[in-house]
């Protein structure tokens, strides 16, 4: 049975690590065959460790956002105190980069953090209107963006992606989602501000699929939405409420290597599950669930950002 790991950053200055097992993984770099079948779900959580404190030491954080992993299990934490700070897995601190400016390399309140497969680590350096690339040492590649509604240009770039490609994702408070390739170069956008399909309300939380398809939190619509490579739209489910499926605030998204969602329901305060194949929600843990009786669990205060371990 395969263990993987749950990364979760949240309002708490600190970094939590969730296990879950169950019968429906399968080896990360594999692709599931058959359908998840959400009453078969047999899986169970506990907490392994967390890292992090208040403070602008290494390991300490200010107010960590984004979160992800690359394939070797290594942890990229954007804080909102202009830097990048990079972990293993066990939570031990690596390197850092970057402090407020507007020269490469500096940051003013980065938020979305992506990890190609070649380990490349991407930013949106939300309050700079651009993305930054960098090797897996913090080593600045190259940037792209600036303030702006054309192509190129962001309103105030938040969730980033990357897909098997190494096509870049990015979600705007624009209402809009552009893909460039891994250089930057503009491809394409979709999006406009509205409750349509393939209309957005605060786009937040981005995640791309085995397949290549596009899911974007639409916060301030309390859903999800699903689209293909290019834009156009396939699906959306999601509306306001606190119930199975429904979302207050949400913000962070990932996707496991069977293409299971997790969403980060920020203002339900707690985790949503989603089967690859169904659009129904195959749990979720508030505040107040016990995930585990035998099992201490901790709980989830305004989660944001969230990512799977590659």
């Amino acid at each position: 049975m395969q263990k993987k790991n749950l990364y979760l950053s949240i309002s708490l200055f600190m970094i939590i690590i969730i296990s879950f097992t169950g019968i429906v993984y399968i080896p990360s770099k594999a692709i599931a065959q058959t359908p998840v079948n959400p009453s078969s779900s047999n899986e169970t959580y506990h907490f392994i460790t967390k890292w992090g404190s208040k403070g602008s030491g290494d390991g300490e954080f200010v107010n960590p956002f984004g979160i992800a992993v690359d394939s070797s299990g290594n942890v990229y934490v954007a804080d909102f105190n202009d830097l990048v700070q990079k972990f293993d897995t066990e939570g031990n601190f690596i390197t850092r980069w970057g402090f407020l400016g507007i020269d490469d390399g500096r940051f003013n309140s980065p938020k979305g953090i992506a990890v190609d497969s070649s380990g490349n680590v991407y930013v949106a350096d939300y309050d700079n209107y651009r993305v930054q690339k960098f090797d897996g040492s913090g080593n600045f590649i190259t940037k792209w963006g600036s303030e702006g509604s054309n192509d190129g240009q962001f309103v105030r770039p938040e969730g980033i992606a990357v897909d098997p490609s190494g096509n870049v994702y990015v979600t705007d408070y624009n209402h809009l989602v552009q893909k460039f390739d891994s250089s930057g170069n503009f491809l394409t956008e979709w999006g406009s501000e509205g409750t349509d399909e393939g209309e957005f309300e605060l786009p937040t939380g981005v995640a791309v699929d085995s397949s290549g398809n596009v899911y974007v939190v639409d916060s301030n619509n309390d859903r999800i939405q699903k689209f293909d490579a290019n834009g156009n739209f396939i699906n959306k489910w999601g509306s306001s409420g606190s119930g199975n499926g429904q979302f207050n605030k949400p913000q962070g998204i990932t996707l496991d290597s069977s293409d299971k969602m997790y969403v980060a329901d920020t203002g339900n305060n707690r985790i949503q599950v989603f089967a690859p194949t169904t659009i129904n929600s195959l749990t979720n843990k508030d505040n107040s669930e016990n995930m585990n009786s035998n099992i201490n669990t901790p709980s989830s205060q305004s989660p944001v950002g969230i990512t799977d371990q590659v």
